[in-house]
């Protein structure tokens, strides 16, 4: 048996998150509004820092991370995104959804195990990591049989509106930072019409 709701049905946008939230309804709120706001510090991140820092990332995803000697990223290719909440956490899902990545949430709680479960599954190509959770992530690479340099090559270090020295800890890494002030997309990459029901998110 079918069981069906009482509330009327829902019409989904035929267009991509990214285009919906920054294109469609930009102007339901103004640009100086809080996007973000981190509990744990007061950084804020308004609107227009965000839709800025998002295009930004999704240009250094797409262009610049091959550059630097990372993997190439393609429209529809998953990336894992291991981190606890902070401010960089969504910059780096819409960043992701802008460039036409799908990207995978991964618990901060994962031991390298769980993360491998995760990385096979989704067949991630990249990983945007916490400092914090770094050798996690070195560990899961390590029982795939991927060598150090391989490993690097498939890690984004978060660094973005950090207050310590992260940037110097992991000079040998590519950091989310050097992906950013090197271009900016004109605009998301779309997903118009039926291409809307491409995959987004994948949560574990």
């Amino acid at each position: 048996k079918i069981y069906t709701s009482p509330y009327p049905s829902l019409s989904f946008p035929r267009e991509s998150l990214y285009t919906f939230l920054f294109e469609t309804h930009w102007n339901d709120h103004l640009p100086t509004t809080a996007a973000f706001i981190d509990a744990s510090t007061a950084d804020v991140i308004t609107r227009a820092e965000l839709k800025q820092t998002t295009l930004a990332l999704a240009h250094g995803l797409r262009s610049e991370l091959p550059h630097l000697g990372g993997v190439s990223l393609e429209r529809g290719d998953v990336v894992m995104i291991f981190s606890p909440n902070n401010l960089a956490f969504p910059v780096s899902l819409i960043g992701g959804i802008a460039a036409g990545l799908c990207m995978s949430l991964a618990s901060a709680a994962h031991t390298p195990r769980e993360l491998e479960h995760q990385w096979r599954d989704c067949q991630a190509k990249a990983i945007i990591v916490h400092p914090s959770l770094i050798s996690v992530a070195l560990k899961m690479f390590e029982s795939l049989d991927l060598s150090l340099t391989e490993a690097k090559r498939r890690i984004v270090v978060i660094d973005w509106m950090s207050r310590d020295t992260t940037k110097q800890k992991f000079a040998e890494y590519i950091c989310m930072s050097d992906l950013l002030g090197k271009g900016s997309l004109q605009e998301e990459e779309q997903f118009p019409g039926h291409l809307a029901e491409e995959t987004a998110v994948l949560c574990y």
